[in-house]
């Protein structure tokens, strides 16, 4: 079964397979037959009714308009994915500087709360959370990179390839933990461990 059969069988477009620069091609050639017929239809029937012919033209040009703003989202969240998969290192650095300055808020709180200097400790950032990297594999989910299984089918657009992410080379968040300890002292390094890339 092609991946064509498969999205028609589960009820999505037949065209949803198709590569951006073809559909909007197809859509374009559409829209404007489908303005020729109504211009040429104009003044053809009898005022105030509408015949099969005008319902079904009307139907037509509604079913183009979906797929010009299905096209339009699709490319909209490809250029999303592209860019966070870009940023990627960018949104980890800016992370890691969010738990430390968490950390050091921690840290003056205890200390003006009158802990011993000794016994303050700050957990470490152990790296992407569990929901962080759910929501890293949602992102590049088969609507997006055209590549995933669909009813145990395997469904793929050889023309949309699932870009390698800087993230499938980061180390496990457990791993990462551990080879750094669970807790530090505020008697931190002021280096921040380095990014892979």
């Amino acid at each position: 079964m092609t991946s064509l059969e498969v999205m028609t069988s589960l009820g999505q477009p037949a065209w949803s397979a198709t590569d951006d620069e073809s559909l909007n091609l197809i859509l374009s050639l559409l829209h404007d037959d489908a303005r020729q017929i109504t211009f040429t239809s104009k003044g053809k029937g009898v005022e105030g009714t509408c015949s099969d012919a005008d319902l079904a033209l009307q139907l037509h040009t509604e079913e183009l308009d979906r797929a010009t703003t299905y096209l339009s989202d699709r490319r909209m969240t490809r250029s999303v994915q592209g860019a966070v998969q870009t940023d990627i290192h960018a949104l980890l650095a800016s992370e890691l500087q969010e738990s430390v300055a968490r950390g050091d808020r921690a840290i003056a709180i205890a200390q003006s709360a009158g802990t011993p200097h000794g016994q303050t400790q700050t957990p470490v950032n152990t790296g992407p959370s569990a929901a962080e990297l759910e929501t890293w594999n949602k992102l590049k989910s088969t609507y997006i990179t055209g590549s995933g299984k669909v009813r145990g089918d395997e469904v793929s657009d050889d023309r949309i390839e699932t870009m390698s992410t800087e993230m499938d080379s980061q180390p496990e968040s457990s791993s990462w933990a551990a080879s750094r300890g669970a807790f530090k002292s505020h008697n931190r390094p002021d280096t921040f461990p380095k990014l892979h890339g």
